[in-house]
């Protein structure tokens, strides 16, 4: 889904949040609910792992904050 553009001047601050996502916590089950496939009702983290495996976004690794360093399929399948 691409995202709308955001002129410069549109942005009123911005702020980085680092958040870990249980997906066996009440509120997270949207993440890892069971779906028929190929129907736009999939889990979110298949829908995430299909667009990495097709080429659609690229992965990168969290050793900085700046995340420069893009992680391969299968270093993607190892996490």
């Amino acid at each position: 889904m691409a995202y709308e553009h955001l002129r410069v001047d549109d942005a009123v601050y911005r702020h980085k949040i680092w958040r870990e996502i249980d997906a066996r916590e009440k509120i997270n089950l949207a993440f890892r609910y069971s779906a028929d496939e190929n129907n736009g009702n999939q889990r979110f983290i298949s829908i995430l792992m299909k667009a990495i495996q097709d080429g659609d976004v690229t992965a990168f690794s969290n050793i900085d904050d700046r995340f420069t360093t893009p992680l391969t399929l299968s270093e993607v399948a190892r996490l």
